[in-house]
């Protein structure tokens, strides 16, 4: 696609993007400098539909106006030419192409079985022990201090 408002707004009198950055103010479209510099140069990022309505409105021209379709710059894969798709049906609950109308690739889940990502059970510990991330995670029931962890013949007498 060729993206033509330049174009389009000279055929109709506006030469300048300030000029029609300020046209679409008044409508209701308020953009950028940089959108409409990218709007302008014929290289947009993106544009939503609904600010191509009110472009179009503004500048008085249809969408087929300023997208230009150009049909030699994708080629189509050998041996496709001419030929058609053809949809195919979706198959049905279960997976069951006989049945239309049913969501594939979800795993049914038995009455009592938590949705996934809830109620799991905790995660086992890591083998790394933290060694992997650079954070060192003491055993547990170890006592410790902001210092680290401390020995086990001094951690009987801070307990006591």
């Amino acid at each position: 696609m060729k993206w033509n408002l330049r174009l389009a707004a000279a055929n109709r009198g506006i030469w300048k993007a300030s000029e029609l950055q300020r046209m679409l103010a008044e409508a209701g479209l308020v953009i950028s400098a940089g959108k409409m510099s990218g709007l302008w140069s014929g290289h947009p990022a993106s544009i939503k539909l609904d600010d191509l309505d009110v472009i179009c409105a503004v500048v008085g021209c249809g969408v087929q106006e300023l997208l230009i379709t150009e049909p030699g710059k994708i080629g189509r894969p050998a041996g496709v030419a001419g030929r058609t798709s053809t949809p195919r049906p979706r198959p049905g609950p279960g997976g069951d192409p006989s049945r239309p109308g049913a969501v594939t690739g979800a795993r049914s889940r038995l009455p009592d079985e938590p949705p996934p990502g809830r109620n799991r059970p905790p995660a086992a510990p890591s083998a790394c022990r933290g060694a992997c991330s650079g954070v060192q995670i003491p055993d547990a029931g170890a006592a410790t201090t902001s210092a680290g962890p401390i020995p086990a013949a001094n951690a009987r007498a801070a307990a006591g």
